[in-house]
């Protein structure tokens, strides 16, 4: 199969092997120059189907182990930070996160429209949605350990990444 028509996670395949010495699997000292992770394919080039699977070229399959220890966790976490900040924000308390020179963000923010902000500390049933899109993606610290992260936002904003939620592929529309 041509390159060219490769999709989904074939194309993290298309280069391989990046080099033709298959006896020569040499382990780096850990440092700051740890190389990229090798997600799904082992080093002979065997492809792990538990990750990948040709049923569903553009997603990556998660292990119930994984999502039990790394992810429910994290999420929790980083739920629990967000609404700290965005509760102490609505109740008029001081923000960490926005103090000082940053407060300046809130200013003529349509999502916190003078209205709102003459009222923190006021509202008492008031409640509290955020919408926050995530990158997940495989990362390596500098001691070799692989482990999903979490990354903030998106490169396309948080836009794009909301609306793309809803498909299964890059053209595929959830119904």
């Amino acid at each position: 199969m041509e390159n060219f028509y490769l999709s989904g996670w074939h194309q993290l395949l298309k280069d391989y092997p990046l080099h033709h010495h298959f006896n020569e699997c040499t382990i780096k000292a850990y440092s700051e120059f740890m190389p990229s992770p090798k997600v799904g394919i082992s080093p002979m080039g065997e492809i792990d189907y538990s990750i990948f699977s040709n049923d569903n070229e553009y997603a990556w399959g998660i292990s119930e182990i994984e999502e039990e220890t790394e992810l429910k966790p994290g999420m929790e976490f980083i739920g629990k930070k967000i609404f700290e900040q965005i509760f102490h924000l609505g109740m008029g308390l001081p923000v960490h996160h926005i103090a000082g020179h940053a407060r300046q963000n809130l200013l003529n923010n349509p999502y916190w429209p003078k209205e709102l902000s003459e009222k923190t500390g006021h509202l008492i049933n008031e409640k509290f949605v955020c919408l926050l899109p995530l990158m997940l993606s495989k990362t390596q610290d500098d001691k070799g350990r692989v482990t999903w992260t979490f990354f903030g936002s998106s490169i396309h904003g948080p836009e794009m990444a909301f609306w793309k939620s809803f498909y299964t592929s890059p053209t595929n529309e959830i119904k």
